[in-house]
Parts: structure tokens; C-alpha cells; sequence
């Protein structure tokens, strides 16, 4: 055998160790940099059969620290950081701490706000007091209001509180998110009812009579108090403001003699027995009935002076009794009855006499009471439909309602509706439109008060379909309106866009539709992928002249074919209104019904004047029109205008019967670029135009035959009324892509790219072809015409005439500045034609009439030789000089294609070469500009030359001193 000894040992199993992350910190940001440095500890976590061999700490996902401890830099913000122990054995614990970094340079400040003093007003013993610690500063988690001697009375940055009569300290304590404190305190004294003083006056012809059976002598100026008996009574009635409960401490009559009397004469005072007095204009005024208390006044013997006023004894128990009627509420009229006690008669003042401020008076003392709330229903709002859903999410908010005591109800309705909803406040969807809506409250003693505010709500875009839609709709994409009337009620706000397709038929607009503003336009416009929307003849109707604001876009105006009448409309009348825009519309004249049809209508748009006598300062309807990118066709005239501030851009102006595209008389800063002009004929109708008022069609009119005189028809016919106002002028810009003129201001514009502003077609229609592009005629005073590209084709007439008109010297002070006037025909009409004029300068033009007639570039004809006419640094093809033209022109630097006529003494720094010397870049095809070769490059006067300008390098400031020494000749500046 043989033995062997094993010692076994057991253990006992491992113990898990145990994390504490510590307590829950808060720390504030020092140095406001957004982040703080925060120590985690966890030296509290243990391990009870071994050693902890590691500590992490993770915020979310991402670990921070290592370590028992750790210093760790946390951003502003709440963090849950947790602390994972590992013990010797592999075992592990979590625990977390959440600390929160608060923002720094936050500073915690209690404001109770100012000492109150309020009154008991109804005299029971207590008064509501709002405390309001709104002003309090911090990152504010509590509010708690304490009274001195009592404790906590209310919790709430705001709170209504019942303080006794008394001084009342209270204190408000705040508390911020890392539970720091700060106190304030205010005094609240709540003093005993006032005795309130009030008196209240007759206040109508109702309100006081003399009466006696069927009888109400209410409108008379004076009446019996008393009479000698009872057959003849006295009446008089107040409204009284007096609170409900009231306790009346003091009540005197006061009455004004009307007449001086000596006699002894005692009156009795008696309430009408009503909860509210009738007006005391009726046959049975005389037969009301009266309580039996009363009150008997001894007038003063030998004391009744006309004119002088008297009071009564005490009738404090007369109104005690009134205001304690079960059905009295503030408002209601009591009642007072005057009849003879004994004695003699005297007189007494009615509210008719004089100047109303004799009627007899009721002064009243008073205190407490129950007073009824104060409605408060917030100021009128007006909300957009954000959703174009046809209805808006509204906030209706009675919060600034009070009471002396507790509101118990608050009821929101809306006329014609009802009850929509309750409570202080309210969230309601309120459809697009205008609604009156009331809110009613109720106090805790059953009073009442109402207010009402208005709420519009509208929307930024609408919709309207002649065709399809209907006015009941919300105007929305899929539920459209019908009516331009529809359209008008809106509601429309300055910005509102509507969108329109359809017939409307004619439209007036008058002085109570909506407007827009310098800042924000009305805009109605087609709406996409539908058709033009038409309407007949546009009309205003505004007086006194409004800036209304309103743009029309994509519409066709069109008042088609019609019978005869006096005055047969245009499409559009322009009269007491300004600041209208017009963007691509198609606008017609109406049409003389018939087979075949007859004449066309005087204008496409007239502009009318209100008046004609306008004061000084009175802005004429008809101003600040633009008119952009639209066609115009079937009228005398496209568009006659005598009022200032137009801008005709971009617009084609089709004859087909037109005398004049645009017919203007008188204006200032009329502006036309970027125009197309063709179809333009001379017809000379058989009754004139404008005639009285401006013509009748006969029934069976038909086209007369076109004789020729020598006024023709233009594309621009422009007459002033006055030589007076220089200021007055037209200017004929550069425009851009988008046909807005380019100016900085009206005499800054060099020609330095391809002119694209007004482009002249004359063409034949009709028997006579005498056309001109633009004919400046008689007194006119002050013009630019500048960079104008115009064209003379077949049948064309002259590009521009200065025509005196019979008024020698005239017209005056043009410009005709950095124009193109060319033609490819070999039998042009003349291009330019002064025919008369003071003040002309005609300076960088490119007049070239071809090398077939060249000498049709300018014809000095001999309507009225000008008086004074420059010519500088022009190109020009030749000149034609009529017999009889005796005033040579000022007329040096300039470029001739052949020689000059020897009538027009050229100076001698003119040139004469050849076309090909001139170096025209592709004269053919229209292109003027210079090459390097051309002989006009740096020959031309620099005393007329354009300024250099840094912003505009090819110089354009013609009023600048800083001039280029060496200006080339004609329309274009030579860049290399």
C-alpha cells in the first residue's frame, strides 16, 4: 500500500466591481467661448475581492477620458457621460452622470415690477391684482410670489392674485436651470372704494319734454316746471353710467331757467317706472307711470333768473331706487317726472335751446358696485394663405380682457356665422376674405362686455376663370373665381398677383378698388398654360386721381366690332389714374360693324386728363405709364398721350390703318425704345379728327380716298401745347435685352453696339404713302433723340422732320444725338429734314441715304430755314440744299461721302472722302461701324465729343469737362 495527500482549495466566485460616475454637475462657460472644463470622479466605484484595473469614460459613442479620474472639456449643453469599470478579473460596471454646461454672461435677475396702488373698486373688501415678473432675466425654470406674513400665494411669471384691503409686500423668487436664486419685491396697496363723482346731461330732443294728454312738445325750446297743475307734466331722462350694486352717496337735479319769475312754485320729482326710460317723443309720454316715492323742490322765491342755473334738494333716494331695479345694466335710462306740488308756474330750459348745453343735468355720487369686464378682442389682423389652400390658421387672442374680479367665459363669434369658439385664446381657420368677429366676456358676477376686431385673410396669388370658375370659390388653382367684381372684393393686398384667363368683358376700375404701392404692385396676369384672358374697353373711374399701382400682363384688349356711335371706345382710357404698367398685351381700337367692315377707332389707349386747369402741384391723371412689349393694331392712333412720365418700350405698332403709332402733345419724359413701327398710312377720313368730341361714324362709312397734305403720317407725331416749358422733352433711348432703356440720366448715352431702339417700317396702305418715322412739329421746346437705329424702306417717308408748323423759330433746343438713319433702296425719301428750328445740334450721326441718291442723307428745305442749326462729327452720304434755304448752318468736322452743296458752307476740318475711305465694317448688311482703316477715326471736335467715363470706357457723359481729345466721326466710337 501505499498513500499520497492533495490539497484542494476552493474559492469563493468572483465579485463584480461597482462604477459611481459621481454626482450630477452643473457648470457654467466662464469664458463664453461655448465650452467649459468639467472633472469627472470616479473614485467613489470600488471592487470588494480584487482590484479595478481600468476606467473609461464615454460620452454617447465616443470615449473622452481614461482614468479615476479626468478633466474633460465639454461644449455647452446637457451630456450623459458614462463611466465603465474593469476589475482584475475582466468583470465590469457602468455607471452615468449627467452633467450640463450652461451658457455663460447669463445673469439671474428677479424684477417683481413697479409698486402697484389699485382700488376695491366694488367696495367688497378685496380687489384682483395681476403681478407680472415678465422683466425677470436668466435661464428662469421657476417663479414663486410670497406675501410677507402669509407665505406662497401664486407660482407663474405672471399671476392674478385677491389681496385685501391693505399694503400688501410680496416677493418674487426665481430660480435658473443650475438652481441659483434671485429675489425682488413690490408693494401692492389696495385702498378703499372711491366716492366716484359723475354728472350726466340731456343729450337730445327726446330726452326732455313738456307733455300733456297727446301732446310731446320734445323739440321745444323751453317747458313748464312746473305748470299750475298736473295737466301739464315735465320729463327727463339720462343714460347712466353707474355700475350695477352701486351705492349711491349723493343725487342732485340741475336745471337752467328760461325765464325770469318771482312766483312761489314747488315741484315734484317722481322716477318713471321703467328699468329703462322710452324716448320721450310719444303721444303717451304724458301717461307714463311713475313710483310712489318722490321728492318735492321749493323753488326760490324771487330767485328764478333767466339763464342762471339751480339745484335741488337731495334725490339720492330717486336713483338708489333706479340703479336697484333687478333689470338695471349700465346704460339704461332713467326717468323723471316734474309736476306741480303747488303753487305758480316757472320755466325751465329743453336741450333745443341755444346751443344744446342748457338741458337739465343729473349729478350723482357714488361708490362701489359691480362693474362689468372690459373686452379686449386684440388690434384687427390680416393674414396670408401660405398654403393656397383657401384658408388660414388664425390665433384669436382676449387675453388683454379684464375684470375687477374673475372672467368666467370668453365666446368668440363671427357675424353671420355664430360661435366659432371659446376661451382667452383661440386657434380658428378662417377662410380667404374679410370677417368681423366679436368676442364676448363674462365675469364672475354675470356681466358682460363685447369688442370685435376684423380679420382678412388673403392670399399673394389668385385665380379667375371667366369661363369656368365661380364666385363662390376661394380663388385658388383648383377652385378659380369667375368675375373681374369677384376679383375686386379680393381681399387684395399691395404684392397679390392674379392669375386670369377668360372673357371679362369691359372693366371699370374706380376710386374704391384696391391699389398697390410704389413698393409692391397689383399684378394681374395670364395664367400659364391658359388662353390670353380679354377684356373690352378698360376704363378708370378713380377721382380724385389715384396712384393705384396695378399691372396688366399678357391681357388682350379688344373692344371688337360695334354700331355706330359718338365716341366709339378705346381699348383703354386712362383718366385720374397713375403708375399703370402695361407688359406684353395685345391692344386693339374697336371696329365698325359691318360688310365689310368699316374705319377703326381713334386710339388704342388715350390717356385723358381729369381737368385741364390743374394748380400748381395737382398731379394730372395719366403719369408714370409704361408700356412694355406690346402690340398695337385697328386704330387711328396707338396711343395718344398728353400727360408726362411715359415709357413706351419694346412695342410693335402695326398700322394696318394707323395715322400716328403714337400721337403725344405736351409731355415730359416720354421715353420710347426698343419699338417696331410699320403699316403706318395717312388716311384722311371724311370727318375730323379728334372732331367734337372726336368724331361720329355713320353707319355706312366706308374708307374715303387718302389725299396727301403736308402733314402725313407718322410713327411718332410729337406737337407741344406750350413753348414755355423747356423742360418739357422727348427722349428716344438705347434699351437692353429686356427693352429697359439704359440710361443713367437722359443725356449720357454714347452709341457703342448695334442700336436696337426704335426701328422704323413705313410701308403703303391706302392711296397716300407719305410716312415719316418721327415728325417734330411746331412749338416745341427741348428734345433729345438719341440712338435711334431708322430704317427708310419702300414707300417710307422722311426719318425725321423738324417742321416750325407755321410758327417761324420753332421747334427749339432738340438734340439729335448718335443716330443711325440709313435706308438699302435705291430711291430713298429724304432722311433728315430741318426744315426749320432754333437750337438745333445735330452731333455723331451716321445719315447715309446710299450711293444711288446719296445726296438724300439731309435736305435743308424751305418750309422756314432754320434760325440756328450745328452739325458735328457726323458721316454723312450728302445734302440736298433748296432754293430759297438763305441761313447756312454752323456745320465743321464732319465726314462727307460726297462734296457738300456749297449753300451749306462747310467748315474746313471736314472731310470728303470716298465710301471705302469711310471704313464702314459692312455697310450692305446694315453694319456701320468703323474699321481700322476709316478716315473718320480721331477727326472729330472734341468740344462736342462724349466724355471719357471709367464706368463706361467708350465715353458716354456728354456733361462731363472731361472730354475726348480725339472723338472719331459719326455714330460709333472705334474700339480697337
Amino acid at each position: 500500500t501505499d498513500d499520497d495527500t492533495v490539497e484542494v482549495v476552493v474559492s469563493a466566485p468572483n465579485q463584480a466591481p461597482v462604477a459611481n460616475a459621481g454626482n450630477d454637475q452643473g457648470v457654467t462657460d466662464t469664458d463664453q467661448n461655448n465650452y467649459e472644463l468639467v472633472t469627472l470622479d470616479g473614485t467613489g466605484s470600488s471592487d470588494s475581492d480584487g482590484t479595478i484595473t481600468s476606467y473609461v469614460w464615454t460620452d454617447g459613442v465616443t470615449q473622452i477620458a481614461t482614468g479615476s479620474t479626468a478633466q474633460v472639456s465639454l461644449a455647452v449643453g446637457t451630456h450623459t457621460i458614462t463611466l465603465t469599470v474593469t476589475d482584475d478579473d475582466s468583470a465590469t460596471d457602468d455607471d452615468t452622470v449627467q452633467i450640463t454646461v450652461y451658457a455663460g454672461g447669463v445673469t439671474l435677475t428677479a424684477e417683481a415690477g413697479d409698486n402697484q396702488e389699485v382700488e376695491d373698486l366694488n367696495d367688497s373688501g378685496d380687489q384682483y391684482v395681476v403681478l407680472d415678473g415678465s422683466g425677470s432675466e436668466g435661464s428662469i425654470t421657476s417663479y414663486v410670489w410670497t406675501e410677507s406674513g402669509v407665505g406662497q400665494i401664486a407660482t407663474g411669471e405672471t399671476a392674478r392674485v385677491l389681496l385685501a384691503v391693505g399694503t400688501h409686500t410680496i416677493t418674487l423668487t426665481v430660480t435658473d436651470s443650475m438652481a441659483a436664486t434671485d429675489d425682488d419685491t413690490v408693494q401692492v396697496v389696495v385702498t378703499e372704494a372711491q366716492p366716484i363723482e359723475d354728472e350726466f346731461q340731456v343729450a337730445a330732443s327726446a330726452d326732455d319734454t313738456l307733455a300733456y294728454s297727446g301732446t310731446s312738445a320734445y323739440n321745444s325750446t323751453s317747458m313748464y316746471f312746473p305748470y299750475t297743475s298736473t295737466a301739464r307734466l315735465g320729463f327727463f331722462r339720462w343714460a347712466l353710467g353707474v355700475p350695477q350694486d352701486a351705492t349711491i352717496d349723493s343725487a342732485y337735479l340741475k336745471v337752467n331757467s328760461y325765464e325770469t319769475m318771482t312766483s312761489s312754485s314747488v315741484v315734484r320729482l317722481q322716477l318713471v317706472d321703467a328699468d329703462t326710460c322710452p324716448a320721450l317723443n310719444s303721444s303717451t309720454t304724458f301717461n307714463l307711470t311713475y313710483t310712489v316715492g318722490y321728492v318735492d323742490w321749493t323753488l326760490p322765491v324771487g330767485d328764478w333768473t333767466a339763464g342762471s342755473w339751480y339745484t335741488s334738494p337731495a334725490v339720492t333716494t330717486i336713483v338708489q331706487e333706479f340703479i336697484d331695479r333687478a333689470n338695471y345694466v349700465p346704460g339704461n335710462y332713467l326717468g323723471l317726472r316734474a309736476a306741480c306740488a303747488s303753487g305758480g308756474y316757472r320755466k325751465a330750459c329743453q336741450w333745443d335751446y341755444g346751443d344744446h348745453t342748457y338741458g337739465a343735468k343729473l349729478a350723482v355720487t357714488y361708490h362701489g358696485g359691480i362693474y362689468p369686464p372690459t373686452a379686449e378682442a386684440g388690434t384687427d389682423q390680416v393674414v396670408q394663405d401660405e398654403d393656397y389652400s383657401g384658408a388660414e390658421t388664425v390665433t384669436l387672442d382676449g387675453s388683454a380682457s379684464s375684470d375687477d374680479e374673475l372672467i368666467a367665459s370668453y365666446v368668440w363669434t363671427e357675424s353671420g356665422v355664430g360661435q366659432i369658439a371659446t376661451g382667452e385664446t383661440a386657434q380658428v381657420s378662417l377662410s380667404i376674405g374679410e370677417h368681423i368677429i366679436t368676442l364676448t366676456v363674462t365675469d364672475d358676477d354675470g356681466a358682460t362686455d363685447s369688442d370685435t376686431l376684423t380679420v382678412t385673410v388673403y392670399a399673394d396669388e389668385y385665380y379667375v376663370d371667366a369661363t369656368n370658375g365661380s364666385d363662390s370659390n376661394p380663388g385658388t388653382s383648383s377652385l378659380p373665381w369667375q368675375t373681374f367684381a369677384r376679383i375686386q372684393t379680393g381681399p387684395l393686398y399691395p404684392g397679390t398677383t392674379i392669375y386670369c384667363t377668360g372673357d371679362f368683358g369691359d372693366v371699370n376700375i374706380d376710386s374704391a378698388d384696391p391699389c398697390g404701392t410704389s413698393q409692391a404692385s397689383i399684378t394681374y396676369a395670364r395664367w400659364s398654360g391658359h388662353d390670353m384672358p380679354h377684356i373690352g374697353s378698360l376704363t378708370f373711374d378713380t377721382s380724385p386721381v389715384r396712384d393705384v399701382h396695378l399691372v396688366f400682363q399678357e391681357f388682350d384688349f379688344d373692344p371688337g366690332y360695334i354700331a355706330s356711335c359718338i365716341n366709339p371706345p378705346p381699348a383703354i382710357t386712362l383718366t385720374g389714374v397713375n403708375h399703370v404698367t402695361f407688359d406684353s398685351c395685345d391692344i386693339e381700337g374697336a371696329k365698325l360693324a359691318g360688310n365689310p367692315p368699316g374705319d377703326f377707332a381713334p386710339y388704342s389707349i388715350q390717356m385723358v386728363e381729369p381737368g385741364e386747369t390743374m394748380t400748381s402741384g395737382v398731379t394730372v391723371g395719366g403719369t408714370y405709364i409704361s408700356v412694355i412689349n406690346c402690340t398695337f393694331a385697328n386704330s387711328a392712333y396707338g396711343i395718344r398721350v398728353s400727360a408726362d412720365h411715359w415709357e413706351i418700350l419694346g412695342c410693335d405698332f402695326n398700322g394696318a390703318g394707323n395715322e400716328d403709332g403714337i400721337l403725344a402733345t405736351g409731355n415730359e419724359d416720354l421715353v420710347v425704345a426698343g419699338c417696331h413701327f410699320h403699316g403706318q398710312t395717312y388716311a384722311k377720313s371724311p370727318f375730323s379728327w379728334p372732331g367734337t368730341p372726336y368724331g361720329t361714324w355713320p353707319a355706312d362709312y366706308s374708307w374715303g380716298t387718302c389725299t396727301q397734305d403736308n402733314t402725313g403720317a407718322s410713327a411718332i407725331f410729337y406737337f407741344m401745347r406750350t413753348m414755355a416749358d423747356s423742360s418739357k422733352r422727348l427722349y428716344l433711348l438705347a434699351d437692353d435685352d429686356e427693352n429697359v432703356p439704359r440710361r443713367s440720366q437722359y443725356y449720357t448715352w454714347r452709341l457703342d453696339s448695334d442700336p436696337t431702339n426704335v426701328y422704323f417700317v413705313p410701308s403703303a396702305e391706302g392711296d397716300c404713302t407719305h410716312t415719316d418715322a418721327m415728325a417734330v412739329q411746331g412749338a416745341t421746346d427741348g428734345m433729345l433723340i438719341e440712338n435711334n437705329l431708322i430704317e427708310c424702306e419702300e414707300y417710307g417717308g422722311q426719318s425725321i422732320k423738324l417742321d416750325p408748323n407755321g410758327i417761324p423759330g420753332n421747334p427749339l433746343n432738340v438734340t439729335i444725338r448718335n443716330n443711325l438713319m440709313v435706308t438699302q433702296l435705291d430711291e430713298p425719301a429724304n432722311l433728315f429734314n430741318p426744315g426749320g428750328g432754333d437750337n438745333i445740334l445735330v452731333v455723331h450721326n451716321t445719315i447715309d441715304a446710299g450711293p444711288v441718291h446719296p445726296a438724300r442723307a439731309i435736305r435743308f428745305y424751305t418750309v422756314a430755314a432754320p434760325v440756328d442749326i450745328v452739325l458735328r462729327n457726323n458721316i454723312f452720304s450728302g445734302a440736298i440744299w433748296d432754293t430759297g434755304y438763305t441761313t447756312p448752318p454752323d456745320s465743321d468736322y464732319n465726314c462727307w461721302m460726297t462734296t457738300p452743296a456749297a449753300g451749306i458752307s462747310e467748315g474746313a476740318n471736314s472731310i470728303v472722302v470716298t465710301r471705302t475711305q469711310v471704313g464702314f465694317a459692312d455697310w450692305e448688311n446694315g453694319d456701320y461701324h468703323l474699321t481700322s482703316s476709316s478716315y473718320a477715326i480721331d477727326e472729330g471736335d472734341p468740344n462736342y465729343a462724349p466724355a471719357v467715363s471709367q464706368e463706361h470706357p467708350e465715353g458716354i457723359d456728354y456733361d462731363s469737362n472731361d472730354r475726348d481729345e480725339s472723338p472719331d466721326m459719326g455714330a460709333y466710337e472705334y474700339i480697337e
